[in-house]
């Protein structure tokens, strides 16, 4: 038996109803920040970029070769909000992306980095898992979101356009090189990554021309172990 049409109206009202308030919070959550974003213009950044070009290019006696150095993510986003843009523009192989306001990250204990930009209201933000391979360190894809909505992680365009071409891979792993090159010579090789939720600690080492890293990392996932 068919049910008379005023049941049958309510039925749909009712409907309309929870549709229409899903559709309210799901919008509503698309403009909510995760708890870590939080970009300030109180520190300029400069200072933290010094004192990593001090520490980078610092002369170490050999038995003094193996060094460590704290990142911490509250002077690194100060950087990214009031220095990267600036530096990015410096660099000819580099863009800075089109309607992009911020960049920020968050360092997560389990070797996972957040990284996210706003645009139209809206905080994108992808996650990547890091590993420390022996030339490389690879960043997996493992989830994105626009605001607190997962998405599918196909946003990774805007980020992309902040890193040399080739980072990515055919197997969509984002590598960038695990040494870098001083103007003396000498190589900075990252030997490991002791993550803790906010600071990522950096095991480094500094190699004189025509020497070989002591400390090479092997393929191994970034953990707090």
């Amino acid at each position: 038996m068919s049910l008379p049409a005023r049941q049958r109206r309510r039925g749909w009202y009712t409907a309309l109803a929870i549709v229409s308030c899903v559709l309210v919070v799901a919008l509503g959550a698309l403009f909510i920040p995760p708890g870590w974003w939080a970009p300030s213009t109180a520190i300029d950044g400069s200072r933290f970029e010094q004192e990593v070009s001090s520490e980078l290019s610092r002369i170490r006696p050999p038995e003094k070769a193996t060094w460590a150095m704290a990142i911490g993510e509250r002077e690194l986003n100060a950087w990214l909000a009031n220095r990267l843009q600036r530096w990015i523009e410096h660099d000819e192989a580099l863009s800075w992306p089109e309607g992009l306001q911020q960049v920020q990250l968050h360092l997560r204990g389990d070797g996972v980095v957040e990284i996210g930009t706003q645009s139209g209201g809206i905080i994108w933000r992808v996650c990547l898992k890091a590993t420390l391979e022996e030339q490389a360190i690879a960043f997996t894809p493992v989830s994105a979101h626009a605001g607190l909505v997962p998405v599918p992680a196909t946003g990774l365009d805007w980020l992309l356009e902040l890193l040399p071409e080739g980072s990515l891979d055919a197997d969509g792993f984002v590598r960038v090189p695990n040494e870098g090159a001083l103007a003396d010579g000498r190589r900075v090789v990252l030997g490991s990554i002791k993550p803790r939720s906010g600071t990522w600690v950096l095991n480094l080492e500094t190699v004189s021309p025509g020497e070989v890293s002591q400390q090479r990392p092997t393929d191994t996932s970034i953990s707090n172990d």
